[in-house]
């Protein structure tokens, strides 16, 4: 009886064997140790789709500038005789910022309404006739012209007159005074300079390398710190970039704005600090879901499409998987699009393997070893 049940233990050992699995039998028991690698599928040493851990900056020091910088002048000359500005007061827009003395220009512009008045009078007058036919077509020519010329000198002397107030443009800030009060004035000669910082222009430097690999893209997720607040960063946007370098430097000239915070004053030629990110902008959201796996997964074909092999996680066909591939970075190259988090990518022998092979993540530990 008891040989009977060894060999039925036995024959049940052996079947169970033939399924892929270990037994032995201890006092008439039979109990299963490991199961064993289908050697029918081949190992390929593998990597899971990681997901990056976080945005990776490169910095740029940079200085404040206006977002717009007026400078004023008179465009005739005078005697200053009225200045209500100063340096680093603000100002309002139609605010008047000094007077030049219009005694001159009153009289010029007083006695060419007188002759505009006569002119125009003759002009009228020359109009009746000419509808009579009593007057010359010769007589009547020179009336309009006499008109026309005296209409045009009047406006020349009006404006003349305007131009003897100066007053502010913009919004802004007074950054500089050329002259004192009482002072002769020639014509287009700076009096004021107006700065807009209701927000503020930060100019930085940016080598060739990181702009031909998609920099000017990269300062849509800019952000600043100023040197006045260090550890504090505000969003900033791209206002404008050079696309000629700078022939001694070579670099590139990045113009980001933003409006300053209300809890610092942030004035031109303040010192700050520029960070941009490594990667190409995504739109929101996206970077959240930015995958990398090793440079060696990722292979192409012959129509310039990016690719890597997905090796199912307990054996099976491979897919070949086309990819949108970023930026390489250390340890390995963004994947865009394509991949999902822990997803087993092949990371030897791409070339070589086809849709139709059978075949299994490698055993990490044994290189690949182990069949």
């Amino acid at each position: 009886m008891k040989y009977k049940y060894s060999l039925s233990a036995g024959i049940a050992a052996f079947s169970l064997l033939a399924l892929g699995f270990w037994y032995t039998t201890v006092s008439g028991t039979v109990t299963a140790i490991e199961p064993r690698q289908n050697p029918t599928l081949r190992p390929i040493p593998t990597s899971a789709v990681t997901l990056l851990a976080g945005q990776t900056y490169r910095t740029f020091p940079g200085s404040v500038r206006a977002t717009e910088e007026v400078e004023m002048a008179f465009s005739v000359d005078g005697l200053l005789v009225e200045l209500n500005a100063v340096e680093g007061s603000r100002v309002e827009k139609g605010q008047v910022l000094a007077r030049l003395d219009r005694r001159d220009m009153q009289n010029d512009y007083d006695a060419a309404r007188a002759r505009y008045d006569i002119a125009k009078k003759e002009f009228q007058r020359a109009q009746t006739l000419i509808d009579k036919n009593v007057l010359a077509r010769a007589d009547f020519d020179s009336a309009e012209s006499a008109y026309n010329v005296a209409e045009a000198e009047m406006k020349v002397r009006k404006k003349a007159l305007d131009d003897t107030v100066l007053a502010a443009p913009i919004d802004g800030v007074v950054s500089s005074r050329m002259v004192e009060n009482y002072q002769h004035i020639k014509a287009k000669d700076t009096v004021f300079s107006i700065k807009d910082i209701s927000a503020v222009d930060i100019v930085v430097e940016v080598p060739e390398r990181f702009i031909a690999t998609g920099g000017s893209r990269r300062f849509g997720t800019t952000m600043v710190s100023f040197d006045a607040a260090p550890g504090s960063w505000y969003d900033a946007k791209i206002k404008e970039f050079s696309i000629e370098s700078d022939p001694v430097t070579r670099t590139y000239e990045v113009v980001v704005s933003l409006t300053p915070p209300e809890n610092l004053e942030i004035y031109p030629g303040m010192t700050a600090t520029v960070k941009a990110p490594l990667s190409e902008t995504l739109t929101d959201g996206q970077d959240e879901g930015r995958r990398m796996v090793p440079l060696a997964a990722v292979g192409g074909d012959e129509n310039g499409t990016s690719y890597v092999w997905v090796i199912p996680e307990q054996g099976g066909v491979p897919e070949k998987r086309a990819v949108e591939i970023g930026e390489i970075r250390k340890g390995g190259i963004e994947i865009l699009s394509g991949l999902e988090p822990g997803q087993l990518v092949a990371v030897a022998g791409i070339h070589s393997l086809t849709a139709d092979m059978r075949v299994r993540p490698a055993n990490a530990e044994r290189g690949g070893l182990d069949q």
